[in-house]
């Protein structure tokens, strides 16, 4: 015979290891400061910038 199971302990149980999984991402991105995040996104946005200039053109042949 199959073991019973609460559904609902079930679902808590998931839930609270999807958000135990998200706990690491959401503290890098929430526990910085203003002046820290600003800074990490000027760096980003310069080297997306950086490896868009160094990309090669695409010639048209007509």
């Amino acid at each position: 015979m199959a073991e019973i199971v609460s559904l609902n302990r079930y679902r808590k149980t998931k839930k609270r290891a999807a958000k135990k999984a998200a706990a690491p991402r959401n503290r890098f991105a929430k526990g910085r400061t203003k002046s820290r995040r600003a800074r990490d996104t000027a760096v980003r946005k310069r080297n997306e910038a950086e490896l868009e200039g160094k990309k090669l053109k695409k010639r048209d042949e007509d």
